[in-house]
């Protein structure tokens, strides 16, 4: 009767907050006061080895999870949607819906992850709900760590309503799409973050949907395996004109105005573009953070989490900036920023082919 595809939403449910922890370890700085907190022991049972017990101080914002830097006396408490226990209604009851109204009361319960939800049925009806609690803060968007002892951080007890949670029903489209970006425009609809990807992979799906109706398997296949590049399109005609002019990058600029923009793997130009994209991303970034660059540009923080969202959202980024081209943004014009980045990744292209050349 139905169907339904998801991805992920995205939705920011966790924050951080600095907290202040009094001498006695086991209060917390409230305005100007320090606050008795609950301690709860967790056992944790190791196998072959002693169970261990971790002494958690609870504040008003969340567990108190580590320390805010070393050698401080601040420390961080973690704040999210998921630790509190809730059983996990919606997709158990898809197999008995009927309807879009069926699909959405299914999950208007659903009180986990964020998930952006497609759905279609035999009577030709479409739709899209961005599902999973999303929290009301007190103040700030929940992209920084917040002072826990202002009174601003935190979140109200009542989460966004489903009813104003993003929700679409037919379309005038036609179809509905999702890539893990932002269900709505910026300023419209409740506050759910800034932790989303590229916009890039929707508007090339947008574009290709909107190019036909006649969706077979064939052709929904090709549409799985499209290799087109839009930031190309967007940079062609400034990358072109600054490296037009240098002798020396003559190659590479014949080489990439007769590309057609598609990253396929057999391609040397989608290679040298795609080096040429790394090597910039990194010079601009570290024009301005020279310290933390790499952080900006995505680097997690440990083993466990080895890339943060940035890493999905600096091609973006490097596109602005160079439709922009601030003023004062490096000690270099923009077109000598651009022209050494190409020459860069003309020299890795080139020590990487069999014959030492610029592929052709």
């Amino acid at each position: 009767h139905g169907a339904w595809g998801v991805t992920a939403g995205l939705a920011d449910t966790t924050d951080l907050f600095v907290e202040e922890i009094g001498p006695d370890g086991t209060s917390v700085r409230e305005g100007d006061a320090f606050a008795a907190r609950e301690i709860r022991v967790e056992r944790i049972e190791v196998k072959g080895a002693p169970a261990v017990e971790e002494r958690v101080l609870v504040t008003k914002r969340g567990p108190v999870v580590g320390p805010a830097l070393a050698g401080e006396v601040h420390a961080l408490s973690f704040r999210a949607t998921w630790l509190d226990p809730s059983p996990a209604r919606g997709l158990l009851a898809l197999e008995r819906v009927r309807s879009f109204e069926d699909f959405r009361r299914a999950f208007s319960v659903w009180r986990e992850v964020s998930l952006n939800m497609v759905y279609a049925d035999a009577s030709g009806t479409i739709g899209y709900q961005l599902v999973g609690e999303v929290p009301r803060r007190l103040s700030g968007d929940g992209s920084m760590p917040l002072e826990g002892r202002t009174a601003g951080a935190g979140w109200r007890d009542d989460a966004v309503p489903f009813d104003e949670m993003p929700t679409a029903r037919d379309p005038s489209t036609g179809f509905v799409a999702s890539a893990n970006t932002k269900p709505m425009a910026h300023g419209q609809g409740p506050d759910l973050g800034v932790d989303f990807i590229d916009g890039y992979r929707l508007a090339r799906i947008v574009e290709r949907l909107a190019e036909r109706g006649d969706w077979d398997e064939r052709s929904t296949r090709d549409l799985q395996m499209d290799v087109t590049s839009i930031p190309w399109r967007e940079l062609r005609t400034t990358v072109l004109e600054a490296i037009g002019g240098d002798p020396a990058l003559a190659d590479a600029t014949a080489l990439l105005a007769a590309w057609d923009g598609r990253v396929a793997a057999s391609s040397p130009a989608a290679a040298l573009f795609e080096l040429f994209v790394a090597d910039l991303t990194v010079q601009v970034a570290r024009l301005r953070a020279p310290k933390s660059y790499r952080y900006a540009l995505g680097q997690g923080f440990d083993v466990i989490v080895p890339l943060t969202i940035l890493a999905v959202r600096r091609v973006g980024h490097l596109v602005r900036i160079l439709r922009e081209r601030p003023e004062g943004w490096c000690g270099r014009t923009w077109t000598e920023l651009i022209r050494g980045s190409m020459a860069a990744a003309c020299g890795t292209l080139a020590v990487r082919s069999k014959d030492g050349r610029l592929p052709t």
